[in-house]
C-alpha cells in the first residue's frame, strides 16, 4: 500500500507510517502548523507531533513554552507557564504545574513545549520507528514501540512528575509502568488534547 492510497476511516487501511485523513492515507509527521484534522485526530500526522482543539476545528500546532530555558518551576500563577500556540499565533496561560513525585512538593509547568529538546527527541524517535525496517516487515508492531521510544514518550507524558525526580520516583514508574509505557503516554497525551 502506498502512503497516498485511498482509505475509508480506519488508519489500519494505510501503511504503518501513515494514517487515514479525509479519505487519503497521509504520512505521519507531514502536516504543517495550522493544518485542520477533520478525521482520526492523530498527533503523529503533524510535524510538531501535537494537536489542539480550537473554535474552528482541530489543528496541528506547536506549543512553545515561553519561560526561561530549563526553568519549569512555577507557583501556578507566574508567566513561566505561558505557551505560544503557533497555529493561531497567540500566547496562552495553561493550567498550573503539578507537584513532583520526588517528595520536594515543588510545582512545575505541565508541558515541556514542542520546541523542547525532550519533545523533539521523542518526535524523532517516533518518526524513525515508523519509518524503520521493523515496521516495514511486521504490521503487528505498529503500536508496539521500541524501549527507547517508550521511555522518552513517558518522560514527555509525565513531564512534571519526572522532572528532577530521584531514583525512588523512577523506580516507581518502572515498577508500575513496565510494558505499558507506550499506552500510558498515549493516554496522557490524549487527555491533554481533549482538555485543551
Amino acid at each position: 500500500m502506498e502512503v497516498t492510497k485511498q482509505c475509508k476511516v480506519d488508519s489500519d487501511e494505510c501503511v504503518n507510517n501513515a494514517a487515514c485523513l479525509n479519505g487519503i492515507c497521509t504520512a505521519y509527521f507531514s502536516l504543517d502548523d495550522g493544518a485542520v484534522i477533520t478525521q482520526n485526530p492523530e498527533p503523529k500526522l503533524c510535524k510538531s507531533n501535537y494537536l489542539q482543539k480550537f473554535e474552528d476545528g482541530v489543528k496541528c500546532t506547536g506549543f512553545f513554552w515561553m519561560g526561561e530555558v530549563g526553568n519549569y518551576e512555577t507557583n501556578g500563577t507566574d508567566l513561566k507557564c505561558n505557551y505560544n500556540v503557533t497555529a493561531i499565533n497567540t500566547t496562552e496561560a495553561h493550567n498550573p504545574g503539578v507537584c513532583a513525585l520526588d517528595g520536594t512538593a515543588k510545582q512545575y509547568c505541565y508541558h515541556p513545549g514542542t520546541n523542547s529538546d525532550l519533545w523533539i527527541s521523542n518526535t524523532k524517535q517516533l518518526n524513525d520507528w515508523y519509518n524503520g525496517g521493523a515496521l516495514k516487515q511486521h504490521t503487528m508492531r505498529r503500536r508496539n514501540w521500541g524501549p527507547e521510544v517508550q521511555s522518552t514518550s513517558v518522560k514527555v507524558a509525565a513531564f512534571p512528575q519526572l522532572l528532577n525526580a530521584d531514583k525512588c520516583t523512577l523506580k516507581y514508574y518502572k515498577a508500575y509502568a513496565g510494558a505499558s509505557l507506550a499506552t500510558i503516554s498515549v493516554a496522557f497525551l490524549g487527555l491533554l488534547f481533549f482538555l485543551f
